[in-house]
């Protein structure tokens, strides 16, 4: 029985995932920085809501590329479709290393998550490829083909 087969699903908590510090071929931060943040943030607010727009990935939830309030930013659609790209070797690579923080909280943690169910994939092993995408929904537990 899963987490989500025991308990009311609307009444769950959301988890996302946020790497601020994602950057491009060229070694620039793709993101601006702190100061804005909270474009990101009232994503969350939205998806937690049920209005955020959102695209399903392997991994969960991002945001469609269009769902991020970017005006006035200097970011380009070159770089919000690189922060909200799910690289399959990256991911790979960071899979283990989430393991191994989940395996810190022990028992408190529910067993069936989406990081389990991604590592057992076949295929899915480290790549020397690192860092992470910029925001993860992973509010579906259910399996998902890679």
């Amino acid at each position: 029985m899963t987490f989500s087969e025991r308990f009311d699903e609307a009444k769950l908590p959301k988890i996302f995932y946020v790497n601020w510090f994602r950057k491009g071929a060229d070694g620039r931060w793709l993101w601006p920085g702190y100061g804005e943040n909270s474009r990101v943030l009232e994503w969350v607010f939205e998806r937690s809501a049920g209005r955020g727009d959102a695209v399903e990935t392997p991994i969960g939830f991002v945001p469609s590329d269009t769902a991020l309030n970017i005006e006035g930013l200097d970011v380009t659609v070159e770089d919000m479709t690189e922060l909200l790209t799910v690289h399959h070797d990256e991911w790979r690579h960071e899979v283990p290393r989430i393991r191994e923080h989940f395996a810190e909280f022990g028992d408190d943690l529910p067993r069936n998550s989406t990081t389990k169910s991604i590592a057992s994939k076949p295929g899915w092993r480290s790549s020397p490829r690192s860092r992470r995408t910029l925001v993860l929904d992973s509010s579906s537990d259910r399996e998902r083909d890679v």
